[in-house]
């Protein structure tokens, strides 16, 4: 990501533009430590649906705390080091 918050920001959009064009819908993959770096903590795409890591093996939104827009997840990635099939996978909630 550039240092700079408006051209990050001009990215975004063009990426949700583009998915809207294309009939495609589209979410965010990010937490709050790392989307106010990116955007200055822009509310402009919180209408999308969000996708949250936070790793603490707890299946439910109880941790979640508001931010860029967004006042409820759509689904959280809570376990990271699982293992199904001998593969390791992460373990979502929604």
């Amino acid at each position: 990501w550039s240092a700079s918050h408006s051209d990050n920001l001009a990215f975004i959009k063009d990426m949700t533009a583009g998915c809207q064009s294309a009939g495609i819908s589209c979410g965010f993959y990010t937490s709050a430590s790392q989307w106010e770096p990116i955007t200055g903590d822009s509310s402009e795409f919180g209408s999308y649906q969000l996708w949250y890591a936070h790793y603490d093996g707890n299946p439910s939104f109880s941790d979640f705390s508001p931010f860029g827009g967004w006042t409820k997840p759509a689904m959280k990635q809570y376990k990271g080091d699982a293992t199904m099939c001998s593969s390791g996978v992460d373990v979502n909630f929604y």
